[in-house]
């Protein structure tokens, strides 16, 4: 019986290191499960300082945990790829209503950034069971079929509108592991190819929001204001 790659981790290996394997063989292999380790342990160490700032900061506002949260999205971002991980609203310390609380995108040395995914938070209290088929979110997939809905504790990876991973966050070593795959799948996700108008017209609007905040970022920006053309 084959064993699946990396499965003695408690990772899937990512598809990169698959690929690898098949090209270059038993060494490639041993680099990449050398990584799986690495973030694995990457992972407990955010996990841990993440719970721990929660059990500090009980009762609060639903945005005054967006810090921490983004730390440790930064934290666990895959070490042999670009991701910007954005906070809509960072600048103006309101929640906006209408869209999501971070966009994921991956830097892919182009002109143009994939866009990885959106992760939409809610209070610590709410049930994330009435968020799934809300109309909030029916919406965000007509832009995006990649999404991560959390009230800081408890994360739902949804894909296709269908739950791929559900995890209630803990120092627990299963649930590390867990919480370790989900984002795994949320970073590896993969969107159709471009062959019909609908799904031109989605990849469009997900690079919308993207290109709208670079340009507010450089009209913004002081030193910008006396660059002239030559």
């Amino acid at each position: 019986m084959k064993r699946r790659l990396g499965a003695n981790f408690g990772f899937c290996l990512p598809k990169r290191g698959i690929e690898c394997y098949r090209k270059i063989g038993y060494f490639k292999v041993r680099t990449y499960t050398v990584a799986i380790i690495e973030y694995q342990d990457t992972v407990k160490d955010a996990v841990k300082t993440y719970l721990q700032y929660l059990r500090s900061n009980t009762g609060g506002e639903e945005i005054q945990y967006r810090t921490s949260l983004e730390n440790l999205f930064n934290a666990i971002k895959l070490p042999y790829r670009q991701f910007s991980i954005i906070q809509e609203d960072r600048h103006s310390g309101v929640e906006v209503e209408g869209t999501p609380d971070f966009f994921v995108y991956e830097d892919e040395k182009t002109l143009l950034k994939r866009l990885v995914g959106f992760i939409e938070c809610k209070k610590p209290s709410f049930q994330l069971e009435k968020l799934i088929d809300s109309e909030q979110i029916n919406k965000y997939t007509k832009a995006c079929e990649n999404i991560i809905l959390t009230n800081y504790s408890r994360f739902i990876l949804l894909q296709r509108n269908r739950i791929v991973c559900d995890v209630i966050l803990s120092n627990d070593h299963k649930i590390v592991l867990d919480f370790g795959n989900l984002f795994l799948q949320f970073y590896q996700y993969e969107y159709p190819f471009i062959n019909n108008k609908k799904t031109l017209a989605k990849t469009l609007a997900a690079q919308s929001f993207y290109y709208s905040l670079a340009l507010r970022e450089f009209i913004n920006a002081p030193e910008n204001t006396e660059d002239v053309f030559i």
